[in-house]
């Protein structure tokens, strides 16, 4: 079963913010659904030549909606399991993003100007 994934526009780590420009559902396979999230990251740790903060391209980061099991469920209102669905989702998605952060990270020297 599938819920509407929550309004999330921004995901902080530091110094670095993701900024998500759109959350697009891909399609469905056995009845679990993929999401095609698009980002980029503003960086204040790092200064483009303006002195305006860092902001790399836009990137694409790919998640699978999060499964509720059954004793999850138990003693919960459909408004509880729908919560349920989308803090889980927000945590995926932290998850998948965190990992970008850490690529970026790695690696920001490419982006400056």
């Amino acid at each position: 079963m599938s819920y509407e994934f929550p309004k999330i526009t921004r995901l902080d780590y530091g110094k670095q913010f993701i900024i998500i420009h759109e959350i697009t559902p891909l399609f469905e396979i056995y009845g679990v659904k993929q999401f095609r999230i698009a980002y980029h990251i503003t960086d204040y740790e790092l200064k483009d030549l303006a002195g305006n903060p860092l902001k790399t391209p836009v990137a694409w980061v790919f998640i699978t909606e999060p499964e509720i099991k059954p004793e999850e469920r138990i003693g919960k209102t459909p408004e509880q399991i729908k919560k349920l669905w989308q803090d889980k989702f927000i945590e995926n998605l932290r998850n998948e993003l965190k990992k970008a952060i850490d690529v970026y990270r790695l690696n920001r020297e490419v982006f400056r100007a």
